[in-house]
């Protein structure tokens, strides 16, 4: 199954965000994934955290990133690469289509949103989504357990990604009740966290 890719990094000192080398490093990276993928990647940056990148990218499969990818000879020489300029945060594979994602990105103004929802208020929180036009989003599709994700997760709960306009922690219907919280409780959708990002052209960048 396709699936997204979106991964945070750290630009680490001491050289300062984007320094030539880094940049440099970046794109050969980028080029590789590009190579064994077949997708479009782009890297995405904050102006709140200009020492953060997130990858955005697809795979054909969560299994063909990990197991064939990942331990690969060309992302080994990617790691090389890297090493002692960037850390990987955390990363996750998403149901979403990348290209609807790129579409979003491309119009500005927008931010991406981690949230885990309770387990029996997945339904409800799927339906008061699809009210909104201003953005798109999927669940995380990884292993719960797998450490790449960065993040703790409570057995009865699943992640969200959205990239879009405003705040989907907090959706209510028409008659201004919530049928999430009817569903899994006041509690039942938890931000992770949330970034405002613009897409980073690192090929023309001075």
């Amino acid at each position: 199954m396709p699936v997204l890719e979106l991964a945070l990094l750290t630009l680490l000192p001491p050289a300062p965000p984007f320094a030539p080398s880094t940049r440099a490093a970046l794109l050969r990276a980028k080029a590789a994934m590009q190579a064994h993928s077949g997708a479009a990647f782009a890297f995405l940056g904050s102006g709140a955290a200009p020492h953060h990148v997130f990858v955005l990218g697809a795979w054909a499969s969560v299994d063909d990133h990990m197991r064939r990818f990942v331990p690969g000879a060309a992302n080994q020489a990617v790691l090389r690469d890297v090493e002692g300029k960037v850390a990987v945060e955390w990363l996750a594979h998403v149901d979403v289509p990348l290209g609807e994602v790129l579409g979003v990105v491309s119009r500005g103004g927008c931010v991406i949103e981690r949230v885990a929802v309770r387990r029996q208020a997945r339904s409800a929180f799927e339906e008061t989504l699809e009210k909104r036009g201003d953005g798109v989003g999927g669940w995380r599709v990884d292993d719960p357990g797998a450490e790449y994700l960065g993040d703790t997760q409570s057995e009865d709960e699943d992640v969200f990604v959205w990239v879009g306009k405003g705040e989907i922690e907090h959706q209510e219907s028409e008659s201004g009740e919530n049928p999430v919280h009817e569903d899994g409780g006041k509690d039942a959708v938890r931000l992770i966290d949330r970034t405002a990002v613009a897409i980073l052209d690192l090929e023309n960048q001075s």
